[in-house]
Order: structure tokens, then C-alpha cells, then sequence
């Protein structure tokens, strides 16, 4: 894996530099050298809101999750409670999800063709900074998943269950290519391919696959948890103490 990534370190290191809008911030696309009206602006503004409270809705849930699996392992909430608690909270994110949708949609739309060109110049390089900025996290945040099963001794029908789990979060997961959520729309509105309001129906499904997704997920963990011994019961509580004070 460090191989990998010290290749696709260098690689990125080939292209040619970026220019000094580098913080990579996936809206910006919407404004580096593109005059917006004050239309655009105010959308662009509720887009940004939005985005900022994705970020806080998606946060909060992998806090909750952590603890969560921590009362689970002391007896404090049952199985059942943990799923209620995860559909209500993929309902949460889906409604706002929605919303971002919604206001991303609104701003392409809203674009004129000069805007939709110089949008398309500035994803070129928003793509090549984003997969820059990937390569260094890669190396320097902390490992949670490894971190979360350290020293645990687990046995081999328990690696099974984390091998599952991951092979299928891997399979559902569309790697981010610009820091952007929606990039498919993005991809195809720019193509001319997709209508927003087919988009809305694909949306609605997709919603629904990602539900049971996320539900078969902690399914999953839980009947890990079960499978714990009291001293891996201990070491798990301890590691998402570490994780959670990092």
C-alpha cells in the first residue's frame, strides 16, 4: 500500500503545477475566474451552507457510530436500538443530501455557456489538486479502520466479517474525483445526458439501495460485536477511546 501511494505521490509530482487555487475546495470551481450574478451568488452561498452542514450531519454520525458500538458492547443499548437510531439517522442525511441536490442543480442550470466552459477548465485542474491532496492524506491522517481492530487477536471467522464489510463498502463507494459531492450530475448535466428531473428519480433509488446498504453494514458489525470475548470487549472500548481523542 505505501508503494502505491509513494507512486501515485510521484506521479502527481509529474504534472504540471497547479495553479495557486490550490486549497482545493471543490466549489470553487464554481468561482475561480467565473463572474457570477447575484442570482448565482446567492445560490452559490445556500450550496456552501449546505455543503457545511453535510459535513457536520456526516461527522456527527461517525462520532455517534463509535459510541454507539461502545454502549452496544457494555449492554447499555440493544441490537435493536442501534438500527432504529441508524435508520433515523440515514433519513437525516438523506433529507439533507437532498437539499444539496436540489441547490447544486439549481446552480448548473443556472450557468451560461461561457460559464459552463470555464466551469469545465477549472475541474481539469480541481481534478488533478483533489488527487494530489487524496495522495498526502493517504500518508498523514490516521488510520482509523486499522486503529479501530488493533491488538484485538481476532480469529479468523471475525477477519471474515471485516473483509465482507469492507469488500462491500468499497463496491457502493464512487471515489470522490474533484472533492464534490453529486459528481455524477455534475458529469452528466456538463454532457447533456441526464435531465435534473431524471436525476430526482435516480436519486429516490438510490436513497433507498443505500439504506439497505447502511443497514446490512451495521448488521454486520454487531454480530462482530457479539462474537467479542471480554478482553477484546476491553481492547475495542480502549481503541475507540484512542480514536476518539485523536
Amino acid at each position: 500500500m505505501k508503494q502505491l501511494i509513494t507512486i501515485v505521490a510521484f506521479t502527481i509530482s509529474l504534472l504540471p503545477k497547479i495553479a495557486e487555487a490550490s486549497t482545493c475546495r471543490g466549489l470553487d470551481v464554481f468561482t475561480e475566474n467565473m463572474e457570477l450574478s447575484k442570482t448565482q451568488q446567492r445560490i452559490h452561498t445556500d450550496l456552501a451552507d449546505v455543503y457545511k452542514e453535510k459535513y457536520r450531519i456526516t461527522k456527527d454520525f461517525h462520532d455517534e457510530r463509535l459510541e454507539m458500538m461502545v454502549q452496544f458492547l457494555q449492554g447499555s443499548i440493544s441490537r435493536a436500538d442501534v438500527l432504529t437510531l441508524s435508520e433515523e439517522t440515514h433519513a437525516e442525511r438523506m433529507n439533507q443530501d437532498h437539499e444539496v441536490q436540489i441547490i447544486f442543480g439549481e446552480l448548473l442550470e443556472s450557468l451560461m455557456p461561457n460559464q459552463q466552459h470555464q466551469l469545465q477548465q477549472n475541474l481539469t485542474v480541481q481534478q488533478r489538486c483533489f488527487a494530489n491532496k487524496k495522495a498526502l492524506l493517504e500518508q498523514t491522517r490516521p488510520k482509523k479502520g486499522e486503529l479501530l481492530f488493533a491488538n484485538l487477536n481476532l480469529t479468523d471467522d471475525q477477519r471474515k466479517i471485516i473483509i465482507e464489510v469492507w469488500h462491500d463498502r468499497q463496491a457502493s463507494t464512487t471515489p470522490m474525483i474533484y472533492g464534490l459531492h453529486h459528481e455524477s450530475l455534475l458529469e452528466e448535466y456538463l454532457k447533456g445526458t441526464l435531465s435534473l428531473s431524471q436525476q430526482e428519480v435516480l436519486f429516490e433509488r438510490s436513497a433507498n439501495t443505500e439504506g439497505v446498504f447502511r443497514h446490512n453494514q451495521i448488521d454486520a458489525m454487531l454480530d462482530l460485536l457479539n462474537s467479542f470475548d471480554a478482553r477484546q470487549k476491553s481492547q475495542f472500548i480502549e481503541n475507540v477511546k484512542h480514536i476518539q481523542a485523536l
